[in-house]
């Protein structure tokens, strides 16, 4: 489905948002599906996150591993 132009985009999210608040069924259904949607792609992102950084040097090498500490804490 092609999108809408920015400008009617723009006026039909207004008026679902302004039927929503004031309480008119077929708003308010799109405005759940609306929001549905987002948070359901909003879930779904595979952002990723640098946790560290550093610049290794000849010779040096990196051990990724998921084993639980030796102490067995978090």
């Amino acid at each position: 489905m092609p999108k809408l132009p920015a400008p009617l985009r723009l006026r039909f999210r207004s008026r679902m948002w302004q039927g929503a608040l004031n309480g008119e069924s077929l708003w308010v259904g799109l405005a759940a599906v609306s929001l549905t949607r987002r948070l359901v792609k909003k879930l779904n992102s595979r952002e990723s996150q640098i946790v560290y950084s550093e610049e290794l040097l000849p010779g040096q090498s990196l051990v990724i591993s998921n084993a639980a500490p030796p102490d067995g804490g978090s």
